[in-house]
Formats: structure tokens, sequence, C-alpha cells
């Protein structure tokens, strides 16, 4: 239940936030060249596409891809205003069928939650045809890894990503060999007192190297460990540039055996000004 309240919680602030922030600035695109059609009438086809794109805010889209009953998606439905479509998805079809009888018996509108039946690496896939997601939310019985490859590019640059990850004790060290082939890193075990933070971050580590692949940054938007796993909410922007300096977000934590001292040392450092840049900044990794 907490897990959902927070899910709702942050999924509806976050939407208010977005919507209440000005546009950002559009590109100056060349504009092609007009055709004419037999009428004899000039259209211009990109029109259309600049309305459709650029004219009244549509409402956002929110995939939750691990569905199981459908409960998470019907209290999006409810409990958030203006949200367009909500696709509630699993792989098994007896849980498909279960997200219908809910969707029917909580009084949701026709057409509000979709039900869909499938992997769901492969409903996060097909942006290009289908439309990224304002959110997609992952809930998964163990980790969350599969899925991040496919979910940082089903999301729309500035949307949010809702994760959890709940095999803990591999995150804070119990099977560091575990951990280190599903998120690319070695937990110390014991940390000082700090293993859930170093599993957050550990967590948040492999979201933003996923999402470093595409040209794509994760800003942490909230991150807690409620009872047996760990919760992460993320905005996936497209920012080449951000990318980076995603050296100099991750490093080394050392412990010291003795006192428990912990210290840190991270991957790239900015040396600077660099000569005859005009003062300008360049990462070096050492």
């Amino acid at each position: 239940v907490v897990n959902r309240d927070l899910s709702v919680l942050c999924l509806r602030t976050f939407l208010e936030l977005r919507a209440a922030a000005p546009p950002p600035p559009a590109r100056a695109a060349k504009r092609p060249r007009l055709e004419e059609d037999p009428a004899g009438k000039q259209e211009d086809p990109a029109g259309k596409e600049e309305g459709r794109e650029f004219g009244a805010k549509k409402k956002p889209a929110v995939l939750d891809a691990l569905s199981a009953s459908g409960l998470r998606a019907i209290r999006y439905v409810k409990e958030i205003p203006r949200l367009g479509d909500v696709v509630a998805n699993d792989l098994d079809p007896n849980a498909t069928e279960a997200i219908r009888l809910n969707v029917k018996k909580n009084g949701i509108a026709e057409g509000a939650v979709t039900a869909q039946c499938g992997d769901a690496v492969d409903a996060m896939s097909g942006v290009e045809n289908r439309g990224r997601f304002a959110a997609v939310d992952l809930d998964p019985y163990g980790s969350a890894a599969p899925f991040i490859d496919a979910a940082v590019r089903a999301v729309e640059s500035g949307g949010l990503l809702m994760l959890t990850c709940t095999d803990l004790a591999v995150l804070c060290g119990n099977h560091s060999e575990a951990c280190f082939a599903r998120y690319g890193a070695a937990p110390v075990k014991g940390g000082g007192g700090n293993v859930h933070e170093m599993a957050l971050r550990i967590v948040l580590g492999m979201v933003a190297a996923h999402a470093g692949k595409y040209g794509r940054t994760a800003k942490v938007l909230a991150a807690v460990k409620i009872d047996f796993y760990v919760r992460v909410f993320v905005v996936v922007s497209d920012d080449k540039r951000g990318v980076m300096g995603l050296g100099l977000q991750q490093g080394r934590v050392f412990l010291c055996n003795g006192c428990g001292s912990m210290a840190t040392e991270r991957v790239g450092r900015v040396k600077g000004p660099a000569q005859g840049q005009g003062g300008s900044f360049e990462e070096v990794f050492e």
C-alpha cells in the first residue's frame, strides 16, 4: 500500500509541476517546400504535423508494464486528474482478464485503462510507431534490471520512470557477485551503516548508465528504501551534453575494516580551464 500511495503522490505531483512549467523553446526548423494538389491549392505537408505536435497539450500516457491485477493503473486513473491513455500490461493472460474485470468493477470509463497481454520489454519497445509514454512504472518481483534498457527508451523526454527492486539482500552485499552481474556494481558488505543508501545509489547508477547509451540523462526525483525493497523515481531527458558528465557522478567507495570510516573516489574529474579554449573545462578520466 505504501508503494502505491507513494507512486500516486509522485506521479500526480510530477505531472502538476510539468503542466505548470513553461514550454521549452522550439527549435528553428527548415520549412519544407509547399506542394500543390490536383485542385491547384497549395498544401503544407508539415502543417498538420506541427499542429499535432505543438498545438494543445496532449494528455499524458502512462504504462504500467507489470500490472498483475491492474490495481495500480486503476488508482492512477481514479486519483490523478487529466490522465491520457493508461496501459496495464502483464504477461499472464489470467492477469490480463483480471485487469479487465477490476476495471469494470471499479467503474472506470471505457477506454481509460487498456488491458494488454504481452512481455513487458515488448510493451516498452516500438516507440517509433506508438510514441513514448509520459510515465513508465516497473514493479517486478525481484530485480528491475532486465527491463531498464527498454524502459529508458520508452519514456518521452522529460518523462518519469518509476521502478522497484525487491532484491535488497543482493543490493546490500549478501551476494556481491550477483549484484555486479545485475547492476554493474559490487556493494561493500556492512557498508558502515549505509547499506540502504548504497543500494539506492547502485540502482540509480544502473539507470543512468543505460540512459546514457541513448544520449539521455536520469535526474532523481525521489528514492526510498521501504521494508524489503527500494523504489526510485527519475526524470529521463534527452541531453547529450549532460551525458558527457556521467563519469563525474560515478565512483568507488572504500570502507575501513577497522573503524568503519568511508571514503569515495570519483571515476572522473573536471580539469581546467583548458589551455587555449577560453577558460572552458574538460573532463579527464584517470
